[in-house]
């Protein structure tokens, strides 16, 4: 399952997990930001139960917990995943059981900062050292640094094993969001140029005998500006300055004109001046 918002791309498998297997993982600018999100409810993973694609960039995972030992057809907690292609992750537990409930949340985090290319060719690497940074983790290795934080700040947070734990009270249909932010050093989230102010797309429409054709263009079109990246901007390069005596100084002079510098022979007294 994937989710685009250029040039951020999140891959992830239909159990919501994010395990560090073959191309899982947050991506910015072709690198893996994280490749490990693995999530436990009081010690179990939740079992999947549903996922899909609500748009282009985001992908929204259901899955649910038993707690008690009380036999029943129905969860005790429901977990949603609402993981986008920014680097942003909510998480909502919500209590369907009768009384209220105390939930030790586990985060497993870790990444590789592999190149995309490398992934795909199968040359993955090892999950480096994370240390605590922020209401966070953060890597770093000579290609980049990548960090994650959330909201709210964990309890515990052990960089050895690159663990963070909450724990929430829930009282009986009660409800907490976990947000999860995955970033580059120093970036801020990504914004795709077709999310501007003004979009660069003309309103559009479409009619047909059946009715799911207004749908599927309305889709269509609100999942173009993800894929669409600004250009880079190409500076030129410094010009270099011409001598005074250069056959160039003597041409006819560009507008500007460019700064000129004055070699050795052109300022050294005649008498020193190589003939």
């Amino acid at each position: 399952m994937i989710c685009v918002a250029l040039p951020g791309l999140a891959v992830s498998t239909g159990q919501g997990q994010l395990a560090g297997r073959g191309l899982e993982g947050f991506y910015r600018e072709g690198r893996r930001l994280l490749s490990r999100c693995r999530l436990l409810v009081a010690g179990r993973e939740p079992v999947p139960v549903q996922a899909h694609r609500t748009a282009a960039d985001r992908a929204r995972f259901v899955g649910t917990v038993r707690i008690s030992s009380t036999p029943g057809p129905d969860p005790d907690v429901v977990v949603e995943r609402i993981r986008q292609a920014d680097g942003t992750e909510r998480i909502t537990l919500r209590n369907w059981a009768p009384r209220p409930v105390r939930l030790p949340v586990e985060l497993s985090l870790g990444t590789d900062l592999a190149d995309l290319s490398a992934i795909a060719a199968g040359t993955e690497g090892q999950d480096l050292p994370a240390t605590v940074h922020d209401s966070g983790l953060r890597w770093s290795c000579a290609d980049g640094t990548s960090s994650v934080t959330t909201d709210p700040s964990p309890a515990d947070a052990l960089a050895s094993a690159g663990v963070l734990r909450w724990e929430f009270e829930l009282p009986p249909g009660g409800s907490r969001t976990l947000e999860l932010r995955v970033r580059p050093g120093g970036a801020g989230p990504v914004r795709a140029v077709g999310h501007a102010a003004n979009s660069p797309f003309a309103p559009a429409a479409a009619r047909g005998d059946d009715p799911g054709v207004a749908a599927f263009l309305r889709a269509s079109v609100e999942a173009c500006p993800c894929r669409i990246r600004r250009p880079a901007v190409r500076r030129a390069p410094p010009r270099r300055p011409v001598c005074c005596c250069s056959p160039r100084s003597r041409a006819s002079a560009p507008t500007p004109p460019p700064e000129r510098w004055h070699c050795t022979p052109c300022v050294a007294p005649p008498w020193e001046r190589s003939a």
